[in-house]
C-alpha cells in the first residue's frame, strides 16, 4: 500500500510540474525587415531594452515579440526578447507595444519592439 501512495504522489507531483511549466511558457519570435543588412548574432545579455527611441543614430533591423502568461517573471520575458534581438544582431530593443489580453488560458502579456543596431 505504501508503494501505491508513493507512486501516486510521484504522478501527482509530476503532473503539477508539467502544468506549472505549461502555464509559464513564453512564446517569442523575430522578423527581419526586408532589405536590411544581415549582422552576426549579438550577445543577448548585452542587448538593451529601451522605452524611447534613442537620440543616437541607429538602424532598425526588424521586430521582436514575446508573449507569456502573467505568471511569468518580467526577467524571463525580457530574456526572451533579448534572445530574439540577439539573433538579429541587435544592440537594443525599442519597446513600442506592451499589453494584456484575456483568453481561454487566462491572462497573457505581449511585448513587441523594434530591434535596432548602432552603426
Amino acid at each position: 500500500m505504501k508503494t501505491f501512495f508513493r507512486c501516486l504522489s510521484l504522478v501527482v507531483c509530476g503532473a503539477a510540474l508539467v502544468l506549472e511549466t505549461a502555464c509559464q511558457s513564453i512564446s517569442s519570435a523575430h522578423t527581419r525587415h526586408v532589405g536590411t543588412q544581415s549582422y552576426g548574432p549579438s550577445e543577448p545579455s548585452q542587448v538593451e531594452i529601451l522605452w524611447n527611441v534613442p537620440a543616437r543614430p541607429h538602424i532598425e533591423l526588424g521586430e521582436v515579440r514575446a508573449t507569456a502568461n502573467t505568471s511569468v517573471a518580467t526577467a524571463q520575458l525580457e530574456a526572451a526578447l533579448r534572445r530574439e534581438a540577439g539573433e538579429l544582431g541587435a544592440d537594443a530593443i525599442v519597446v513600442w507595444q506592451d499589453g494584456f489580453r484575456s483568453g481561454g488560458n487566462g491572462r497573457d502579456v505581449t511585448v513587441v519592439g523594434a530591434a535596432i543596431k548602432y552603426p
